[in-house]
Formats: structure tokens, C-alpha cells, sequence
């Protein structure tokens, strides 16, 4: 096929392959296409004139498909601080997409958010860890299954405070005279990624000896 001047092409647009509109400046045999917001399907129209006798073939079509807009939402909750024992809270997500064609993961992050990965299989909408081990961040990820789209919401910090109880040694269990000082009891407790002083609370556990005297 002999090519024809590049005045004889034009690009044509549609939304509905029913009406086709030209593309402004799509005169070329390549057509570079600007940001879309709606799926468009696209076609080549050739023109020619030939004694007088003006004529048009329009090619195949081709769709670009768009994805929605994705919307990464924010999560409810707010950063806090978890006691090592405790259970962490759901995480719920407002605002962002939802419906056909759209998944989720889950991720977190323990070095401050520099870096997040994957948590195995929590692609649900929201998000309950089962424990927390150290401080860590959390932030979802919305996907959509058209166009391979990704966005994120905003991330939230769970603050471990990780206390170490310590461990009393057994020799510093001891008798004493009444109404006398007992000797320093001592202990290793430390706590970690703590944002407050660390207090101590030692528990008095009093034991009374009944001494019974038995006359003969």
C-alpha cells in the first residue's frame, strides 16, 4: 500500500463506537493521546480525493479503557500507644474506593515509613493484627483491576510500649524482725519505645506465721 500525504488521515474519537468526533490535530498516522478520564475508543479515518471523487475508509477501532478514579480514603483511627499485652485495634478506612474491580492489601512498615511491605493475606477492607511486636506503621493500599492502579491512604503509627518486667532474684527473699527494715529489694524493669516515665510499683505480700504451743 503506497501511504498518502499526511493531510489525507484523521483521527476520530468516540465514547459509543455510534459517533465519531475528530481528534484536533490527529492528522498523522500516530496518534499521541492526552490524559483521559473516560474510557475512548480511537480510529484512523483515510481520506482521498481521485479524479475529482472524494472518498473515506475508516480502520478498526481500539479501546483505552480508564480506570476509576481511586480514592485511597483515610483511616478512622488515630496513632496510639499499645501496651505490650494488649490487643490491638480494627482498623477501619473512610472514603476511599470501593466496589467492582477494586482490591486492597494491607501493609506496614517498622522503620518509620521509609519502607512498607506486604501483610500476608489481609486484602480485606479493614484490618485487625493479631498482635503488634514492635512500633510499627499501617497504611492501606487500594488497587484497581483495570489499568494496574495503585493508592495509598494516609498511614497511622502503633507505638509499642514494651515493658520488661524484670525478675526478682529468689535470694532476696528474707525474714525479719518486727517492726525492722527489710534489706533493698532491686529489679531490672525497662521499658522500650516508651514515650513516658516508667514507674514502679512493688507489692507488699504480708505472711503471717501463727506459731501455736502445744502443752503436754
Amino acid at each position: 500500500m503506497t501511504l498518502l500525504d499526511t493531510e489525507n488521515y484523521q483521527w476520530q474519537s468516540s465514547l459509543d463506537r455510534i459517533y465519531w468526533t475528530d481528534v484536533p490535530g490527529g492528522k498523522s498516522t500516530d496518534l499521541t493521546v492526552t490524559s483521559l478520564i473516560s474510557s475512548t475508543f480511537f480510529r484512523l479515518n483515510t481520506l482521498n480525493t481521485l479524479n475529482g471523487v472524494y472518498c473515506e475508509a475508516p480502520s478498526n477501532w481500539v479501546e483505552i479503557t480508564v480506570a476509576p478514579d481511586l480514592k485511597g480514603g483515610v483511616i478512622d483511627q488515630s496513632d496510639y500507644i499499645l501496651c505490650l499485652e494488649d490487643t490491638p485495634q480494627e482498623l477501619t478506612v473512610s472514603d476511599g474506593s470501593s466496589g467492582a474491580n477494586i482490591l486492597y492489601q494491607w501493609q506496614k512498615s517498622t522503620d518509620g515509613g521509609a519502607t512498607y511491605t506486604d501483610i500476608l493475606f489481609e486484602t480485606s477492607p479493614s484490618y485487625l493484627a493479631t498482635s503488634v511486636s514492635e512500633t510499627t506503621r499501617f497504611r492501606r493500599n487500594t488497587y484497581s483491576a483495570v489499568g494496574s492502579c495503585t493508592i495509598s491512604s494516609n498511614d497511622i503509627k502503633v507505638t509499642l510500649n514494651d515493658i520488661s518486667p524484670g525478675s526478682l532474684y529468689p535470694s532476696q527473699s528474707s525474714a525479719i524482725c518486727y517492726n525492722s527494715i527489710p534489706p533493698l529489694i532491686s529489679n531490672g524493669a525497662t521499658g522500650e519505645d516508651a514515650a513516658s516515665t516508667i514507674v514502679y510499683i512493688f507489692f507488699l505480700r504480708l505472711v503471717l506465721v501463727w506459731v501455736v504451743k502445744i502443752s503436754y
